[in-house]
C-alpha cells in the first residue's frame, strides 16, 4: 500500500475532522485542527492514500519535551501501519526534544498497545482527563542521548 506523509493543509481539515469524529468519544472541532494548522503547521501532518487523507498526527515541542496532540488513522486503515509511519514521522519532526507524552483514554486498549508498540511506556495517570470523567494514561517516549 502507497501511503505519502506530508504537511497538512487547510483544504484536508474537513477529512481529518471526519477522521477525528469516526475515531473519538469526545472529538476535538475544526477550529481546534485550524488552530494548530495555523500555529504549528510543521507539526501537522496528514497520511494520504491515492489523494485521499487517511490519517493525521499532531505534535508540538514545548523546549525538551513533546507532545503528540492527537492522532487517528481511518476505521477502515487501520492495522495497515500508517499509525506507525504517522508517529515516527512527528518524532522525527520532534527530534529536538528528550521525551514525547501522550494522553490516552485508560480504556482504549488498542492504543495503548499501539504506543507500546512504538516505543513509550506508561508513565503515570491522569485523574478524571477527559469531559466524561475517564482517566487518562500519561504514555512517554524517551530518546536514548549518547
Amino acid at each position: 500500500m502507497k501511503i505519502r506523509i506530508r504537511k497538512c493543509t487547510q483544504g484536508d481539515l474537513g477529512k481529518v475532522v471526519d477522521i477525528e469524529r469516526r475515531s473519538f468519544k469526545c472529538p476535538y472541532t475544526e477550529s481546534v485542527f485550524l488552530y494548530h494548522l495555523l500555529m504549528n503547521p510543521d507539526g501537522f501532518l496528514v497520511a494520504q492514500k491515492d489523494g485521499v487523507v487517511v490519517g493525521y498526527v499532531i505534535g508540538i515541542a514545548m523546549g525538551r519535551k513533546g507532545v503528540v496532540i492527537s492522532l487517528a488513522v481511518s476505521p477502515e486503515f487501520r492495522r495497515k501501519g500508517i499509525g506507525s509511519r504517522l508517529i515516527n514521522e512527528i518524532l522525527d519532526c520532534l527530534k529536538s526534544t528528550e521525551e514525547v507524552d501522550v494522553q490516552v483514554r485508560i480504556g482504549n486498549r488498542s492504543a495503548l498497545k499501539f504506543y507500546q508498540s512504538v516505543g513509550f511506556k506508561k508513565e503515570g495517570i491522569i485523574k478524571n482527563y477527559y469531559s466524561d470523567g475517564e482517566d487518562a494514561i500519561i504514555m512517554r517516549f524517551k530518546r536514548i542521548i549518547s
